[in-house]
């Protein structure tokens, strides 16, 4: 495929809840991804990260729904799908930063003192609680742009 991760993404409407290169399959399969959501790559300065952490697919908390329908978080899943925004402050994605502080603990780095060289990046930019669709991977173009 060899498309540019941000070109792909780049142009989303913040209200976005797939890309639309993923319509065909989602439509065809019922994936076991939050579709109710909006879609999310990575987080982070993903352009220039020195630090970047690869997951399979975004988690779900349930604020992710209010969040598809909020103009604020739309306005901010816009931005970071851009890949030049830090790690998410509280006001901007509070369950994102709870997810992350962990995570990152786990290497000895602080949440506020990495926000701007750590960076997540998901194969499945699609929310779920556990990820099973392991077939969706070579299925969906944003995976597979990912991957690339």
């Amino acid at each position: 495929m060899n498309a540019d991760i941000f070109e792909f993404w780049s142009g989303l409407p913040g209200n976005a809840h797939y890309h639309p290169a993923d319509r065909v399959v989602l439509e065809r399969v019922k994936p076991q991804f939050r579709l109710d959501c909006l879609v999310a790559p990575f987080m982070g300065r993903l352009r220039t990260a020195p630090v970047v952490l690869l997951f399979l697919s975004p988690g779900f908390v349930e604020s992710d729904r209010s969040d598809a329908s909020s103009a604020t978080a739309q306005a901010y899943y816009a931005r970071r799908r851009i890949g030049d925004c830090d790690l998410p402050s509280e006001q901007e994605h509070a369950s994102a930063l709870r997810w992350a502080k962990p995570i990152l603990r786990q290497f000895a780095l602080e949440y506020d003192s990495v926000r701007s060289t750590v960076a997540f990046l998901d194969i499945a930019a699609y929310k779920s609680r556990g990820f099973r669709d392991w077939k969706m991977l070579t299925a969906l173009p944003s995976c597979r742009v990912t991957l690339d």
